[in-house]
């Protein structure tokens, strides 16, 4: 078995040493009101959160994934050794006896696949659940985050105010970051390779909840189109996820997460100002 790195060190928690750097500055800048440093106090509790529980989903796939593939790996080696001992008995059987030992050596196959394929199949269905809980997650948290700004701020417009109603969930959200949040002209996530990537995800989310994840042409095109690998069972004819897709997709996340810290509370706050300024002040 390969060795798996910790999900803990891999890139799609950049986000939370982001979030810690905007409240320690919050903290120790005497520029910032108490108001500030409390919601952002309140922000990192909420983004926390998001990285308590992204990790659980991660790690709880990657468990379930690597436990089902030891238990596959040491029924099929019983099973070799099974069919082993099958056949050297066969040999001082007369052919009466001989073609039960067929029987039951066909019978053993077929029970040890049938077997194998439902518990590829517990894989497949934990990391359909692991995909529909970590979008699921970012988009409450972009809510939790958007809300306590509107909340602590007078100077923001109320979401439902000043958003198209077309727009859902993350679309919503990140697209209010941009237009409100970060104050520079130029758009951070909406049309970037990783927006079309979440639009992708989204797309496939809304097929598992809606479609029951049975294969569609219009995913497949989206998949080829953005190169992103995605398999089918065949049995099922279902799109098939396992945890490296789970992985690709809570990397993403957590890399638009970032993006809305670094660039969008960064500005919101003036945090990279009060960065460089310090910089220059020690030089």
């Amino acid at each position: 078995m390969t060795e798996t790195v910790p999900i803990h060190e891999l890139p799609s928690q950049r986000f939370y040493f982001s979030m810690g750097i905007l409240l320690n500055t919050t903290l120790t800048w005497e520029g910032f009101p108490d108001s500030v440093t409390e919601t952002n106090k309140k922000l990192y509790s909420i983004i926390d959160n998001y990285y308590l529980e992204s990790l659980s989903i991660l790690n709880s796939s990657l468990k379930k994934e690597r436990d089902i593939l030891e238990e596959i790996e040491s029924k099929l080696q019983e099973s070799r050794k099974h069919l082993h001992d099958l056949i050297q008995a066969r040999e001082k059987m007369d052919e009466e006896h001989a073609e039960l030992s067929r029987y039951r050596q066909a019978t053993h196959v077929s029970n040890r696949e049938e077997h194998f394929r439902m518990k590829e199949l517990e894989i497949e269905m934990n990391s359909v659940a692991s995909i529909v809980m970590l979008l699921s997650l970012l988009e409450s948290t972009l809510l939790r985050v958007s809300k306590e700004l509107i909340e602590s701020d007078s100077n923001l417009p109320k979401m439902h105010d000043v958003m198209n109603k077309k727009d859902n969930g993350i679309v919503k959200y990140l697209k209010y970051f941009e237009k409100y949040i970060e104050k520079q002209d130029e758009q951070f996530i909406v049309g970037s390779m990783k927006y079309q990537s979440l639009m992708f995800w989204l797309k496939v989310r809304n097929n598992i909840v809606h479609n029951n994840n049975v294969v569609t042409d219009e995913i497949l095109a989206d998949a080829k189109r953005l190169k992103i690998d995605i398999s089918k069972n065949l049995h099922t004819h279902k799109f098939s996820f396992k945890h490296n897709d789970v992985m690709n997709l809570g990397n993403l996340c957590g890399l638009i997460l970032d993006d809305c810290i670094e660039k969008g509370l960064y500005s919101h706050f003036s945090i990279e100002e009060i960065i460089a300024a310090e910089d220059s002040e020690s030089k």
